[in-house]
């Protein structure tokens, strides 16, 4: 391929991610936006949980500690696969968080317990 074609294609991909950063930052619900969370950590503490809501400290790689929402709209997976539930958020696990992200906390859309 040309260099121009790789040009071309450059453009295309930065024009893509911007217009999908764009439309992400306008999402907000009052205005100051939020962030897209996904990152592996560890859970520092037993999930204070209130029938399928609850929250809990979520370590980062890096270090810095954020509080995980979760409601009934939150899929929690087992390392096998299966459904869990706010119990299962149990301190020194590993795990996966994806959802939004407002300051220090973030609303889960799915936590995926990585193991024991």
């Amino acid at each position: 391929m040309t260099s121009l074609g790789n040009f071309v294609r450059r453009v295309r991909a930065l024009r893509l991610a911007s217009a999908c950063a764009f439309a992400l930052s306008a999402c907000g619900s009052d205005g100051s936006g939020f962030f897209v969370f996904v990152n592996a950590g560890t859970i520092t503490a037993d999930a204070a949980c209130e029938g399928a809501s609850g929250q809990f400290p979520f370590e980062q790689a890096g270090g810095l500690v954020v509080i995980v929402i979760v409601n009934d709209g939150t899929d929690i997976l087992l390392a096998s696969g299966a459904p869990g539930t706010c119990a299962d958020l149990r301190a020194g696990r590993q795990a996966e968080v994806r959802g939004s992200e407002k300051g220090d906390r973030v609303t889960a859309r799915q936590v995926t317990i990585q193991g024991r």
